[in-house]
């Protein structure tokens, strides 16, 4: 087990407080179930069977974000045909992206679903809305009305129940969840990039110190 001392996660501002818990989190899911951490004054401490170079490669090329999508956002990118969040995960072939993938799957398969839901509710307020022009005593138009409100009470409350399954909450657009799905794919390339870099810097080192190694040359002279 080894104690790293993580900076930039400080107890205070909450987002530093955030990011500690996020981290361990993520160690604790995906990499070590023992890992354990601690505030030390303004210092995190990450205890981890992973080394400081093991810790770093994790986060490069093997952490998985944490999938989310909001398909009741007007804003999650499910209602736009060229949006920029979720249609790249949507086609991505990445092992990291793979939770992403199915949470999307799994929300057009629902939205379809509410659509429908959705559709019926309107068509039954068109219709009680043209019984209600019918007057309270006119051919029974208060039965109709009364009638039609009662199938609209019960396709409202299934609609509702579609929706709290696919998000578990209800939620207005404001969260612009699009820009939240492209954020965690920028992350990914910044990490590869940084990767690139890295490996760079790793060849030159290695070819400087080659250049530094004494080199053993000339004849040997017999006495």
């Amino acid at each position: 087990m080894q104690v790293h001392r993580l900076d930039g996660c400080a107890p205070a501002p909450l987002a530093h407080y955030l990011k500690a818990l996020g981290i361990l989190r993520l160690v604790s899911e995906q990499v070590d179930s023992n890992a354990r951490g601690w505030w030390d004054g303004d210092h995190f401490r990450l205890a981890t069977k992973l080394s400081r170079q093991e810790l770093e490669e994790f986060f490069l090329y093997d952490y998985r974000p944490t999938p989310f999508v909001s398909p009741w956002n007007k804003g999650s990118g499910f209602f736009v045909e060229k949006s920029s969040g979720v249609p790249p995960l949507e086609k991505s072939t990445s092992s990291r992206f793979s939770g992403f993938r199915f949470g999307i799957e799994a929300s057009h398969a629902q939205l379809v679903q509410l659509s429908k839901a959705d559709k019926k509710i309107r068509d039954i307020k068109a219709e009680a809305k043209k019984n209600s022009r019918r007057g309270p005593y006119s051919g029974g138009g208060r039965d109709g009305f009364e009638e039609d409100y009662e199938e609209l009470t019960r396709e409202r409350n299934r609609t509702q129940k579609i929706r709290d399954r696919i998000t578990g909450l209800n939620s207005k657009d404001l969260d612009r969840a699009e820009n939240r799905l492209k954020a965690v794919q920028d992350r990914i390339k910044d990490a590869n990039e940084y990767r690139k870099l890295l490996d760079v810097r790793d060849a030159e080192e290695t070819r400087v110190y080659k250049l530094r190694l004494p080199t053993h040359s000339g004849s040997q002279t017999s006495s």
